[in-house]
C-alpha cells in the first residue's frame, strides 16, 4: 500500500527540463494538494523563490553550466534571509553514486534517481516535509 501524504499548504517549486516529465509531476502533486509552480531553467525559478517561498525545490541536476547546484546556493542564501526553511531535492538520470555523493556534499536535501516512481517520491516527501 502506498503512503499518500496530505500536501495540503505545502508550496513546491519544480525546475525541471522535460516537459512531459514536469507535467505528470506537476499534476501527481497538485493531487497531493501540494501548490506547484513549475520551471523549465532554473534562471526562470530564481526570482520567484523569495514571493513563492517554497517548502520545497525539486531540480534536475544536469542543466548546463551546474545551474542545479547555482539554484540550491540561491535557495540557501534566501533561506536564512527570510528565516524559512526550504528543503532541496536534485534528480537527475547520472550516475546514482556519483551525482548523490556530490549533490548531498553540497547541501541537497535529498536526490531521486530518475527514473523515478510515485512511491519514491512520496517516500522522500513524507521524510523532509515530516508528512
Amino acid at each position: 500500500m502506498m503512503i499518500r501524504p496530505q500536501l495540503s499548504g505545502i508550496r513546491i517549486l519544480l525546475v525541471e527540463r522535460h516537459l512531459v516529465l514536469s507535467q505528470a509531476m506537476a499534476e501527481y502533486l497538485s493531487y497531493l494538494g501540494a501548490e506547484v509552480r513549475t520551471y523549465h531553467e532554473p534562471n526562470e525559478a530564481f526570482p520567484v523563490i523569495s514571493d513563492f517561498r517554497p517548502h520545497l525545490i525539486l531540480c534536475d541536476l544536469t542543466f548546463p553550466e551546474e545551474a542545479a547546484f547555482k539554484a540550491l546556493a540561491r535557495a540557501r542564501q534566501l533561506s536564512s534571509e527570510i528565516d524559512f526553511k526550504i528543503s532541496v531535492v536534485g534528480m537527475s538520470t547520472l550516475n546514482a553514486y556519483a551525482i548523490e555523493r556530490r549533490a548531498f556534499s553540497a547541501g541537497f536535501d535529498g536526490v531521486l534517481q530518475k527514473p523515478f516512481g510515485p512511491t519514491d517520491l512520496v517516500h522522500l516527501l513524507a521524510r523532509l516535509l515530516n508528512r
